[in-house]
């Protein structure tokens, strides 16, 4: 169906094209040949004010017949390209309306499903293994993202399993020496700032009373965001009640 269309608008596209390049030439000929015809009998009757008359009164006329023809085959483009332009936008209004009336506690994901991992008190960022301990819970859960919460449920980093790879690849081509498998999620936080950036601030935090919409707009505000995480007042310093990702709010948005 869309293959028909696009042939279909292609061909029409093409016609309107040779209209215009006929139009073109056949307004330029009739200049050249009533340019010559007029300078032919103003020379033989040395008459050249009679011949500026007639240019002057011919001219605008065939103007005029190019302009009208002009709009009339491409003023269709542009009220397509209006048009689109105007569903597009609405498409995305209708989106951010349909998602605030879905209430984030209905739809996010609940904190005991969550695949995490939590630092007791004795614990800390050097406890945890980058290969043994992060990599091996995503590969083990099929996850991709991983969120670290502290002893009280806090969350205080979301971890994404792209850059842990990348960042280990980075230390073997670098030629690193050691064994990777004693490397820490300290370790890394250490020696690449970029990635501590995304880990600790590349979320968003909002409260159980806010819809997805909320959600969404939070999501786009912060840089390199792709997860929500749900609280009761909406602040970082308070227990998380659920998740939202960037996958579910599109999932919202087409229900």
């Amino acid at each position: 169906m869309k293959t028909t269309r696009f042939k279909s608008a292609g061909g029409e596209g093409n016609g309107r094209f040779m209209m215009a390049m006929s139009v073109m030439a056949v307004a330029g000929v009739t200049i050249i040949i009533l340019a010559l015809i007029l300078v032919f009998f103003a020379y033989k009757r040395d008459d050249m004010d009679t011949a500026k008359w007639v240019m002057a009164a011919t001219l605008p006329v065939l103007g005029t017949w190019v302009g009208t023809v002009l709009t009339y085959y491409f003023s269709r483009d542009n009220f397509e390209v209006a048009n689109r332009t105007f569903t597009e936008t609405a498409e995305r209004l209708s989106d951010i309306e349909k998602l605030g009336r879905l209430s984030v506690c209905d739809n996010y994901i609940p904190v005991e499903k969550i695949v995490h991992v939590t630092m007791t008190q004795s614990e800390s960022e050097a406890d945890i293994k980058l290969v043994g301990g992060i990599i091996a819970l995503l590969d083990r859960r099929n996850k991709n993202r991983l969120p670290i919460l502290s002893s009280r449920g806090h969350v205080q980093y979301i971890v994404h399993r792209s850059m842990i790879d990348r960042y280990l690849t980075q230390k073997m081509l670098k030629g690193y020496q050691g064994d990777l498998n004693k490397l820490t999620f300290a370790d890394l936080l250490k020696e690449d700032e970029e990635m501590k950036r995304i880990f600790s601030e590349g979320f968003g935090v909002i409260a159980q009373r806010d819809t997805m919409a909320d959600a969404k707009k939070v999501m786009d505000r912060i840089p390199d965001c792709l997860d929500v995480f749900i609280t009761k007042a909406g602040t970082r310093d308070e227990t998380i009640s659920g998740w939202v990702t960037d996958k579910r709010i599109m999932e919202c948005a087409r229900m």
